[in-house]
């Protein structure tokens, strides 16, 4: 729920000191002002787990995101929009660097898939959230900060669901937590992992079709451009679709492969990026349009999406966790902040070729490197990581 849309930009233009919100330069700088603060909260994650506890570093994250989005509803111009919508992203993404992998920690490992797929889950929730809140608002521009409402509800419970977990000192979260001990070369596939994970997700352009559904359905459900409701619609059946495909992952994920859903939701997404590729370039039909992002939307939410948390969860040992997270997530929002940046200069057909490429080039060399990792214990996964899978029988034996 923290993405706002160019609906309520340009809602927030005609409250405040006025600014031009089709000019494209200052609506990209709105749209990836959150991802820049939550590319600064990953990069701070293991700095701060080295002086305070998982437990603190989430409840004071939570309530200083809560503040923080309340002090968005105030119009004053669109640069202190883009300042508070920083500075708002790095408290959010902590929760979100150290979460899901923190759930994946505790609970069974049964029950480790559904845990961090559930995180995703939620997110489209809150995106259906936001687009029913869209619809709410309709054209009534004076009620605009209502979009601001949820996110701060949901984030002041995140604090206090935090409360009730059993607290970790610091110091013993992770031993031997340096920089010097995570780039040694037995820690080479799970480098690689960490710096690709997030180039693959992020580098299919997703937050690009969610963030500008409103522009890219505006004329699909009406011939009026200026029709409000028809871009609403739009994002809503983006919002919906992302959704359910996310739902549809929960039973996946207990009975399918971690590998399976992982490369198979990419190579979904590369044949809609292919597909929307033809429809901006040689068919332009709007049928074509929808079919080809619901695709890409399905094949996203049962891989990529979800399981990007379950590996982060399951593939980085314990000892390098943070640092790993760190790196996975900063690198997911740099390339989020790319993608989406990037979107409203580039023609349509351009922007898809460069998420194919995107995802192509990462998917393909981590392929290499992530093992299966469904009804396996965190320590086997730990050991086939660092030692490979023939050696994991006789390093367990003795562990055992």
């Amino acid at each position: 729920m923290s993405n706002v849309s160019t609906q309520i930009i340009t809602m927030y233009s005609k409250h405040s000191q006025y600014f031009d919100p089709d000019t494209s330069y200052i609506t990209s700088l709105l749209s990836i002002s959150v991802l820049i603060g939550s590319m600064v909260g990953s990069m701070s994650v293991s700095v701060l787990l080295t002086k305070l506890s998982k437990k603190t570093v989430v409840i004071s994250a939570s309530f200083v995101a809560c503040a923080l989005n309340i002090a968005q509803v105030f119009p004053v111009s669109w640069i202190y929009l883009f300042i508070m919508r920083i500075l708002f992203g790095i408290p959010s993404s902590i929760i979100t660097t150290i979460g899901p992998s923190w759930l994946a920690e505790l609970c069974e490992d049964s029950k480790r898939g559904i845990i961090t797929t559930l995180y995703q889950v939620f997110v489209t929730f809150g995106i259906v959230i936001s687009s029913l809140i869209l619809l709410a608002i309709g054209s009534d521009d004076k009620i605009w900060y209502i979009s601001f409402i949820p996110p701060s509800i949901f984030t002041f419970c995140v604090g206090i669901c935090f409360c009730f977990f059993d607290n970790q000192p610091a110091q013993e979260q992770e031993s031997n937590n340096t920089w010097e001990n995570f780039f040694q070369l037995k820690y080479k596939k799970v480098i690689i992992n960490a710096f690709l994970f997030g180039v693959a997700q992020q580098g299919t352009g997703v937050n690009a079709v969610v963030i500008y559904a409103t522009q890219i359905f505006a004329r699909t459900f009406s011939d009026d451009p200026n029709d409000y409701y028809s871009a609403i619609y739009g994002s809503m059946l983006i919002s919906i679709v992302n959704f359910l495909a996310t739902c549809l992952a929960i039973p996946l994920i207990q009975k399918i492969n971690r590998r399976t859903l992982w490369f198979g939701g990419f190579i979904v997404c590369m044949i809609a990026h292919v597909m929307l590729i033809i429809q901006y370039t040689a068919i332009k039909n709007d049928i074509l349009l929808i079919v080809s992002s619901i695709i890409f939307l399905v094949g996203f939410e049962i891989g990529p999406g979800p399981v990007f948390y379950v590996l982060c969860g399951e593939t980085f040992p314990k000892s390098i966790k943070d640092k790993a997270n760190t790196i996975a997530f900063t690198m997911n929002w740099t390339f989020n902040i790319f993608t989406v940046l990037i979107f409203p200069f580039l023609t349509e057909w351009v922007a898809y070729v460069l998420y194919l490429a995107l995802t192509l080039i990462p998917v393909f060399i981590i392929w290499f490197t992530i093992p299966e990792t469904k009804n396996k214990t965190l320590k086997q996964i730990e050991v086939e990581m660092i030692y490979g899978e023939l050696q994991q029988e006789d390093i367990m034996s003795e562990y055992n």
